[in-house]
């Protein structure tokens, strides 16, 4: 069978086993912010509460919110993954010159793919030229996506009902991506592999749930998980957490993050 259905089981936690390390044995995630910067500390923030040694937020006018990150005008060289599209804004051309550099000079750098990078054209050479790439749209983005990589002009509703062929048609020709459909269910395609997640919760339903999610890959991809791996961990942690908030309507994104350092 190439369609698997999750379990909790399936999640790898990343527990620290060895005591001889250090924060650098843990990677560094980079955060890129854009024009909505709370997308971007809510990344952060589930990033380091996930395991990653060093965080830092780049970009310009990155306010100061904690010292738990480090905050950078530029993109971490150094850094072993990278997220962005949380809030980068639909025009954002600066930023995302700034990262097609960057992904042109380190094309081995893992990356994580979100919300508004999802939508613009250029991201097809992005695509191209990266190793190692996660995408987290949800319906609508992936419409878009779609569109401008594979040609499909897709109703949500064409999406939903023949998801799993079309993220396969997307994943064969884009073979170093890995790509999460968010929905009701949450699907992840890797090459023609499918995995569907089914144990969320409705409570999920709040602005800037996505955002942690994308925090949460990108740490596991800083510490040097693979990308389909810290893809269904990722998501199984976000699920299995949000159960724990006693009233359904009452999840935030932050109450979100604690409870994911409870499991």
């Amino acid at each position: 069978a190439n369609i698997f259905l999750l379990q909790k089981s399936d999640a790898h936690l990343p527990y620290r086993k060895t005591q001889n390390m250090n924060k650098g044995s843990f990677g560094h995630v980079c955060i890129v912010s854009g024009e909505k910067k709370g997308a971007s500390i809510l990344a952060a923030s589930s990033s380091l509460i996930f395991g990653a040694g060093l965080v830092s937020i780049s970009g310009d006018d990155v306010p100061f919110t904690k010292p738990d990150f480090m905050y950078s005008k530029e993109i971490v060289n150094d850094a072993t993954s990278i997220a962005i599209g949380q809030g980068l804004g639909k025009n954002n051309k600066k930023v995302f010159e700034e990262f097609f550099a960057f992904v042109t000079n380190n094309p081995h750098t893992p990356l994580v793919l979100d919300a508004d990078i999802l939508s613009y054209k250029k991201i097809t050479s992005i695509l191209e030229i990266a190793c190692s790439i996660v995408l987290t749209p949800h319906p609508k983005e992936a419409q878009i996506l779609f569109k401008n990589t594979i040609g499909e002009s897709l109703s949500i509703d064409d999406i939903r009902k023949d998801k799993i062929s079309i993220m396969r048609k997307f994943c064969a020709k884009y073979p170093n991506t890995v790509l999460l459909l968010k929905d009701c269910n949450t699907f992840i395609c890797s090459n023609e592999n499918i995995y569907i997640n089914v144990l969320g919760s409705v409570s999920l339903a709040k602005g800037g749930s996505g955002d942690v999610l994308t925090g949460l890959i990108a740490s596991l991809l800083a510490q040097g998980a693979s990308p389909l791996d810290a893809t269904i961990t990722s998501s199984i942690a976000h699920a299995m957490s949000s159960h724990n908030i006693k009233n359904n309507y009452a999840l935030t994104p932050s109450s979100l993050i604690e409870e994911i350092a409870k499991l």
